[in-house]
């Protein structure tokens, strides 16, 4: 089982604990896969400001972002790398470790057990084509991972305050877009850092 902690008044997570269990198990890589969950920012929890987002997540390297869109697809990103800007005066450059990955649930649900298709995890991991891997621009208000794709396009952006976002095919994660809309509404989105002894 994964072990969320317990918060005051908590919101609804989005995650299923069923869900949890698959990306722990494959999203996450060995040194966290077993650590406690601690939810550091709900959008739902803790509104929908950029700057509160970087204030909740200070100083946490390995953080696990996911987000609902209006039409209900679930998805995220696994980052190794501390949420913040990189290019100091010269504006926001790419950063990151091979860590990372992007991943989504299965949309399609065919019914059935724990293990059912509502329940499996597709995971895009670094490919090693180039280190457009993590992006953190606050001027723009704007997370991003994966690029190179013949369109320009990230494997995911979230801008405008959590209110939208991006995604498309990329060559730092070999993704498909992770839902069908290549631009979405999302409807919530958390981070999670994982509490350990050398966190």
């Amino acid at each position: 089982e994964v072990v969320v902690e317990a918060e005051p008044n908590t919101t609804k997570h989005i995650l299923t604990a069923a869900q949890r269990r698959s990306v722990a198990l494959h999203v996450l890589p060995p040194s966290v896969r077993y650590c406690r969950w601690r939810r550091l920012y709900s959008l739902a929890r803790d509104g929908d400001s950029f700057e509160a987002f970087l204030r909740h997540v200070a100083g946490w390297k390995r953080t696990l972002l996911v987000l609902t869109t209006s039409r209900g697809d679930v998805f995220g990103a696994y980052a190794d790398s501390a949420w913040e800007n990189q290019g100091h005066s010269l504006g926001a450059t790419f950063y990151g470790s091979a860590q990372a990955s992007l991943w989504r649930i299965q949309s399609n649900d065919s019914g059935g057990d724990g293990d059912s298709p509502r329940n499996k995890v597709i995971v895009y991991k670094w490919t090693g084509a180039n280190r457009y891997i993590q992006l953190c621009d606050p001027q723009a208000k704007l997370l991003a991972l994966g690029g190179g794709g013949d369109d320009g396009e990230f494997g995911l952006c979230v801008e405008n305050d959590f209110q939208r976002g991006s995604t498309g095919s990329c060559e730092t994660f070999g993704n498909e877009p992770l839902c069908d809309q290549d631009r979405f509404d999302i409807v919530d989105l958390e981070c999670y850092g994982f509490p350990t002894g050398f966190a």
